[in-house]
C-alpha cells in the first residue's frame, strides 16, 4: 500500500531511533526532564526509489525547539520546503543556508559532508527529499545524468524555487490517489521530476532563494494560514492586505516573492486540494465539493479540476 501513514506522535525515542539509522544528533533545548515527551506530531515516511533513490516526506508540527547535525555521506540531496523555515549551515565553509515555503536545495559531494540545523517550537515544516548515497546507489539502474553529476568531484551547493507544477506535484504525495503498484509509479514518476529540476539547476543559472523579513515573512504566513484555513469563503485581496498590515501592491508582490504564485493562484489550488480530498476521502459528492470550496456554480468547479487534475471531479473518487 502507498497512501501515508496516520498522523503519530514522536518521542524522544522515535529521534534516537532515526538518528542511529541516518547518522543523525537531536539536541533537544527545553526538555524538562520528562521520560518519552512528545516532541513532534505528523507524518514521516521513506519511499525506496528504483536506482537506489530514496523519497522522503515529511510534514511534522514541532513542539519543541531543537537542534540536528550530522555526518552527510557522499552523494546526492535534494530537499524541497513545501511549508516552514528552516536554517542550516552545511559544507566545510559552513555555509548558511535559510529556507522558506517553496526554496530548494540540491547538494552534491564526494566526501563526507557535515550539516547542522535549528527548528523552533510551533513550527510547521512539510518537505520532500531526494536522496541518492554512494554507498546504495545503483549506478547502472540510476538516470544518466545524476551518474554524470557524481562524477564530479568536490562540493556543489544550489539553491532555487520551485514552478508552480513541480508544487502541485509534490503536494500530491501527501494526498496519493491510487494505492499498491500504481501509487509505486506515480511517486516514483514525481521522484524524477524532481529530480530533473534539480539537476537542472546551475552553480550560475540560478539566482538564491528571495530573502524576505522575518516580519513579512510572519505576515505572510498569516495570509496563507488564512485561505489554507478557510478556502471556501469570499477572499478579497483588499482584507488580505489589512491581515498581513501591508497595502494590497505590497502584498501582491511579496506573496509571489515568497511563494512563487499569487494570492488568488494559490487560494484556487487550495480549493482544488481540498475538493480532491473532500471526494475522495470523505464522499463529497461533485455539488458539495464546489460548495465547500468557494465555487458558486459546480460547472466552473468541475472545468477548474479538470484543468488540475486531468480528469472531471465525478470520476476521481
Amino acid at each position: 500500500m502507498t497512501a501515508m501513514p496516520a498522523p503519530r506522535r514522536f518521542t524522544l525515542s522515535d529521534y534516537q531511533r532515526f538518528g542511529e539509522r541516518h547518522g543523525f544528533e537531536y539536541l533537544w533545548h527545553d526538555l524538562q526532564g520528562d521520560d518519552d515527551p512528545c516532541l513532534a506530531e505528523g507524518v514521516m515516511e521513506e519511499v525506496p526509489v528504483a536506482g537506489g533513490l530514496t523519497l522522503v516526506l515529511s510534514d511534522v508540527l514541532n513542539h519543541r525547539r531543537y537542534g540536528a547535525r550530522s555526518m552527510m555521506a557522499p552523494g546526492f540531496t535534494s530537499i524541497l520546503l513545501l511549508e516552514g523555515h528552516a536554517e542550516a549551515r552545511l559544507g566545510g565553509r559552513a555555509k548558511r543556508l535559510t529556507l522558506n515555503d517553496n526554496d530548494a536545495i540540491t547538494v552534491s559531494h564526494d566526501d563526507t559532508q557535515a550539516m547542522s540545523g535549528e527548528h523552533q517550537a510551533g513550527l510547521r515544516l512539510r518537505s520532500v527529499s531526494l536522496l541518492a548515497r554512494e554507498s546504495t546507489l545503483s549506478h547502472q539502474a540510476a538516470p544518466a545524468p545524476l551518474r554524470q553529476r557524481l562524477a564530479h568531484k568536490g562540493f556543489s551547493l544550489n539553491g532555487w524555487r520551485a514552478d508552480a507544477h513541480l508544487r502541485s506535484l509534490a503536494e500530491s504525495l501527501f494526498q496519493p490517489r491510487w494505492d499498491g503498484a500504481l501509487g509505486r509509479l506515480w511517486r516514483e514518476g514525481v521522484a524524477l521530476q524532481m529530480l530533473a529540476q534539480a539537476l537542472s539547476v546551475g552553480d550560475h543559472d540560478t539566482p538564491p532563494p528571495a530573502r524576505l523579513s522575518e516580519r513579512d515573512r510572519r505576515a505572510l504566513a498569516r495570509v496563507r494560514e488564512a485561505l489554507h484555513q478557510q478556502p471556501e469563503h469570499d477572499h478579497t485581496l483588499d482584507a488580505l492586505a489589512r491581515l498581513a498590515c501591508m497595502s494590497s501592491s505590497t502584498l501582491r508582490r511579496k506573496f509571489r516573492r515568497a511563494y512563487g504564485q499569487s494570492v488568488f493562484d494559490y487560494l484556487r489550488d487550495r480549493r482544488l486540494e481540498r475538493a480532491s480530498h473532500g471526494l475522495r476521502r470523505e464522499g463529497w459528492s461533485v455539488e458539495q465539493a464546489a460548495e465547500r470550496t468557494g465555487y458558486r456554480h459546480a460547472n466552473n468547479f468541475a472545468a477548474a479540476f479538470k484543468r488540475r487534475f486531468g480528469t472531471v471531479p465525478s470520476r476521481w473518487r
